[in-house]
């Protein structure tokens, strides 16, 4: 079973407030029986939000080795009637195929079977759904970042003040970058501990985005983060 990190807990309602946060560990036995729901936790709230309140931001899946955080490899089928359905995991332990809402709807049982019993985690990420590439113009990533801040307001609530404000954009594995403003003007990205980052914010000057090389992919996070 998977459950939401503790420090979540309190506002476990909420739809993505797991972005880049691991989840409580797929322990022991070599196979693993759980439910779509408790594996894809509030993927059944982002597919419920209208698709143009949705389009520039997504939610991806990883799992990972709950000692090291590294990658994770395992076999994991979705039980769908008389034809399972293999959930297919990439080399970076990302979730190649998510299910869909009628799945989570239904509960449908998953089961995951692992080269070993050593125990794995689970890390959420918000995602842009830009295209993976060397460059970029500054304004790329404001529909994404508007959509993510939105979503988790709507999905809060009453708790809004306590959900956090995406407003980075990390480019994972991009290795270095450099921001360019009007006059031609080139200034490094600072560089997070996954790659260098962006905040649009900060950075109102800029006008484009320049990578070493394209990122494996872009994730938005808070301040800092």
């Amino acid at each position: 079973m998977i459950r939401p990190p503790r420090s979540a807990m309190p506002v476990v309602a909420l739809v993505l407030l797991l972005a880049g946060a691991p989840a409580a560990a797929l322990s022991a036995p070599r196979t693993v029986e759980s439910t779509v729901d408790k594996l894809f936790p509030y993927l059944d709230a982002y597919l419920t939000l209208p698709a143009v309140e949705r389009s520039g931001f997504v939610l991806s899946y990883r799992l990972l080795q709950h000692d090291s955080h590294r990658p994770a490899t395992a076999r994991v089928t979705l039980m769908r009637g008389a034809e399972p359905v293999l959930l297919p995991v990439a080399a970076d332990g990302r979730f190649l195929l998510q299910p869909a809402l009628a799945d989570i709807r239904a509960r449908l049982k998953v089961i995951l079977e692992k080269p070993d019993e050593a125990k794995l985690t689970e890390s959420l990420d918000i995602l842009s759904t830009q295209s993976l590439r060397g460059d970029y113009a500054a304004t790329d990533f404001n529909v994404g970042l508007t959509q993510a801040n939105a979503a988790v307001r709507k999905a809060a609530g009453v708790f809004s003040l306590a959900a956090p404000h995406f407003s980075r954009v990390v480019f994972v594995g991009a290795g270095s970058g450099e921001m360019i403003d009007a006059s031609g003007h080139a200034q490094p990205l600072p560089v997070s501990r996954t790659g260098p980052a962006f905040d649009p914010q900060v950075a109102t000057s800029a006008r484009s985005i320049r990578l070493a090389r394209p990122p494996e992919r872009i994730e938005f996070a808070p301040a800092g983060g």
